[in-house]
């Protein structure tokens, strides 16, 4: 696992795809045109507090593009991914709507296996960021909001930024709306976290960075910005849930910024180009997987 990338982070259980960030759609490609089942990256639970990690089968089904999603079920006290998936033929974003529907495939840790949701159609193929497990859901940022009609795709509002959400228990999609005035922000800079056990949304702007927080969950009239500052940043990172944001800067390394009390700090000093720092997740042990028979590594 020397080459690998963590797409999320769920009460200790790690949700990795293997290989570099942007090889896994030239994979997916090889797989549906030559049948090259061997050079589909893998997708992998790990464990960090007993090092231990097992391989996801292969999902059901031709894919040309995929996104995935991790989570716990707390009412059957397991693990599930959730897998959006979107058929070889690229799916039209103008408004005239589109004509192809995706599929999803839920897997759930106890069983080792996928099932087919016939009736559960993905949003958009517009994802971005990185996601956030809070509530009993994921949380994806997006744009091009979907509405399913007669069969068939219509993509409204196709530049405005808005939020997916998967509720794992009940498997079903819906949309929450941002605040009117980070719908435009630049995403490359800009994720979703939790804070001060709430839903947040980090938005990086040129001038200065600004922290929204929705203080009543599920209503989006309750977002506030809670907090602005101006900080020069090569990357972000992560933003803590007692306000402690990380950054990295070129030639100094990773470094911890304190909304509340105005206050940075050194946390690592450089080693690797700060285009390659990943985002970061809070660590927190467990003992998932560890009666589970199939390995892949224990190193």
């Amino acid at each position: 696992m020397d080459r690998c990338h963590v797409l999320s982070y769920v009460n200790g259980l790690a949700l990795v795809r293997d290989g570099p960030y942007n090889s896994f759609d030239r994979d997916v490609i090889s797989w549906i045109y030559y049948g090259n089942y061997s050079s589909l990256r893998k997708i992998l639970l790990w464990n960090p507090s007993i090092n231990k990690c097992i391989k996801v089968p292969r999902p059901l089904g031709i894919i040309s593009d995929l996104d995935l999603g991790l989570g716990f079920d707390a009412s059957k006290n397991d693990y599930k991914l959730v897998l959006l998936m979107y058929p070889p033929i690229q799916i039209q974003t103008d408004n005239q709507g589109g004509l192809v529907l995706g599929l999803v495939q839920i897997y759930t840790l106890s069983t080792n296996s996928w099932v087919t949701k016939p009736d559960v159609h993905p949003p958009s193929r517009c994802l971005v960021g990185s996601q956030v497990f809070f509530n009993g859901t994921i949380h994806w940022m997006a744009f091009g909001k979907s509405v399913v009609v007669d069969g068939s795709v219509s993509i409204i509002n196709n530049d405005r930024l808005y939020i997916v959400r998967f509720e794992v228990v009940d498997e079903v999609f819906s949309d929450l709306e941002l605040p009117i005035r980070v719908v435009d922000v630049p995403t490359e800079d800009s994720f979703l976290t939790v804070m001060e056990g709430c839903l947040a949304m980090f938005c990086g702007n040129p001038s200065e960075h600004d922290i929204w927080v929705m203080k009543d969950y599920g209503n989006s009239s309750s977002w506030m910005k809670c907090y602005t500052f101006s900080l020069k940043y090569s990357k972000p990172l992560y933003l803590k849930g007692n306000g402690e944001f990380l950054y990295a800067k070129d030639g100094l390394g990773i470094k911890s910024y304190d909304v509340k009390k105005n206050q940075v700090r050194d946390l690592a000093r450089p080693y690797c180009k700060t285009s390659n720092y990943m985002i970061y997740y809070t660590y927190v042990e467990s003992l998932v997987l560890s009666s589970a028979p199939v390995r892949v590594t224990e190193n």
